[in-house]
C-alpha cells in the first residue's frame, strides 16, 4: 500500500506527483513520464534477471534440479499510464491545495506596491483557455510577494477594475493601512485630470497614496533618441542619467569605506576615499550596503541638462566621429517629453525606501545589508521567471493559475 491520487480508472503514487512540482522550464509531463518509465524498466529487468537465473537452476541436469523446485516465469511488464494521466493526477492533487493558496494570497499586504503586466505567461495557454487572455497583470509588495493578479484580454480600466477594487476591499476588511506608494512603468501622470491608475485606486489616492514612475524605465526611454546601445558613450550617458536622479547616502558610504580599509589599515592609510570607492569597493557592495536617495526634481533637471548639452558636442562622438544621439532634435524632443516625469520619480518625503535584511561583517566591521523597496524591477523579474515555473511548453488555464499561486 502507498499514498496515491485516485483518478477515474487508476491511482498515481504521490511520490510521482511530487516530481511534477519542480518549477523548471524543462520539467514537462513527458519528461517525468520518461523518468518514471525508465525506473520501472530498470526494476523489472532486475526482477526478470533474478527469476530467469532461478529457472535455469531447476532445468534437468542443473545443480538443484533434484529438489524439484518450481519457479514461475517473470510476469509480463505492465504498460505505463500516459503522460496525460499524470497531468490529470497532478491537477487533482493541486486542487486540494487551492484553498491554502488562496488564503496565503488573501493574507498578503504591503505599504509599497508595484504593478506590472506581461504577455509571456499567456503565450503558454492551450486548450480551452488559448486565446482567452492577452495580458497577465499582477500587483506585488516590497517583500517580492504577489498581492493579486489577473488575466485579461486588454489593459483597460474596465478589465483591471475588478482586481484593483478587490485588493482595496481586502485591505479595508483586514484593517490594513492604505499603501504609501505604487510603482508603475507608465501611466503615472497626465497633463490634466486624474490618470487611469488614479481612477482605479481612487480610494487609496484620496487616502494619501502616491503613484510613482520606475526610474529604470524612465532612463531607458531615452533609448529612442540614441543611435545604438553599442556606442562607446552609451554607458556614460546612462550613468549620468542615473547619477542625476539619485545619489549615495554619505553615512552609508563612509561606513563601507571604513569596512574595506579594515582589511589592511596600513596599506590603505594614504588612499583617499574617492580612490577607495573607485579601486577597492565593488559595485555589488555599493548596491547592497549603501542606500541611494533622490536629489529632487530641480537638481535632476539641472544635471540631466548638463549631461545632454555636453554629449551633444565632441564629448558625444565615438572613435569614428559618430554622435551618440540620432540628432539634436531627437534628444531635445525626448528630453522635453520626459521633463514632466521628474516629480513622478522622487521619493515621498520622510519615507525610507530601504529595509535592513540582515547585518553582515566585512573585515570585522558590521555593515547593514539593505533591500531596496523602490521601483518595479522585482516584479518584472518574477514575470521573467514565471513562464519557467509553469510545467510544460503549453499548459491549460488551471495549470497556469496553480503554478502562479
Amino acid at each position: 500500500m502507498f499514498p496515491a491520487i485516485l483518478t477515474h480508472r487508476r491511482g498515481v503514487d504521490k511520490s510521482v506527483i511530487r516530481l511534477l512540482r519542480d518549477r523548471t522550464e524543462g520539467n514537462t509531463m513527458i519528461k517525468v513520464w520518461r523518468q518514471v518509465q525508465e525506473n520501472h524498466v530498470e526494476d523489472y529487468h532486475r526482477k526478470d534477471l533474478y527469476t530467469t537465473l532461478l529457472m535455469t537452476l531447476v532445468k534437468p541436469g542443473a545443480i538443484v534440479s533434484a529438489f524439484r523446485h518450481q519457479f514461475e516465469a517473470p510476469p509480463p511488464q505492465r504498460e505505463m499510464p500516459s503522460a496525460h494521466l499524470l497531468r490529470h493526477a497532478f491537477l487533482l492533487a493541486e486542487a486540494e491545495n487551492v484553498q491554502d493558496y488562496r488564503s496565503q494570497i488573501l493574507s498578503t499586504f504591503g505599504t509599497v506596491l508595484k504593478m506590472d503586466s506581461t504577455k509571456k505567461v499567456v503565450k503558454k495557454l492551450s486548450g480551452e483557455g488559448k486565446g482567452t487572455a492577452e495580458w497577465f497583470t499582477s500587483i506585488g509588495n516590497e517583500y517580492s510577494q504577489i498581492v493579486s493578479f489577473i488575466l485579461t484580454c486588454e489593459e483597460s480600466t474596465e478589465c483591471l477594475k475588478p482586481m484593483c477594487q478587490g485588493v482595496m476591499d481586502r485591505f479595508q476588511l483586514a484593517n490594513q493601512p492604505v499603501p504609501k506608494i505604487l510603482y508603475v512603468d507608465r501611466g503615472c501622470c497626465r497633463a490634466q485630470g486624474p490618470t487611469a491608475l488614479e481612477s482605479l485606486f481612487k480610494t487609496w489616492v484620496d487616502g494619501g497614496m502616491v503613484v510613482r514612475l520606475d526610474i529604470f524605465h524612465w532612463i531607458h526611454r531615452f533609448d529612442a533618441a540614441i543611435r545604438t546601445d553599442s556606442h562607446s558613450k552609451y554607458a556614460v550617458f546612462k550613468s549620468a542619467l542615473a547619477g542625476a536622479v539619485m545619489a549615495y547616502n554619505r553615512a552609508d558610504l563612509e561606513l563601507l569605506i571604513k569596512a574595506v580599509r579594515a582589511k589592511d589599515p596600513t596599506a590603505f592609510n594614504r588612499v583617499t576615499d574617492e580612490d577607495m570607492v573607485r579601486l577597492y569597493v565593488s559595485s555589488e557592495r555599493l548596491k547592497h550596503h549603501v542606500r541611494r536617495v533622490t536629489l529632487g526634481a530641480q537638481e535632476t533637471f539641472r544635471l540631466v541638462q548638463i549631461a545632454i548639452d555636453e554629449l551633444k558636442g565632441p564629448a558625444g562622438l565615438d572613435e569614428s566621429g559618430v554622435s551618440l544621439f540620432k540628432s539634436t532634435e531627437a534628444i531635445d524632443s525626448m528630453w522635453e517629453a520626459q521633463q514632466r516625469h521628474l516629480e513622478c520619480m522622487q521619493d515621498p518625503p520622510e519615507m525610507s525606501m530601504y529595509r535592513v535584511a540582515r547585518s553582515t561583517s566585512i573585515n570585522g566591521v558590521d555593515v547593514p545589508y539593505y533591500k531596496c523597496l523602490r521601483g518595479s524591477n522585482s516584479l518584472e523579474g518574477f514575470h521573467k521567471f514565471l513562464p519557467q515555473m509553469i510545467p510544460g511548453v503549453l499548459s491549460n488555464m488551471l495549470s497556469v493559475i496553480q503554478s502562479i499561486s
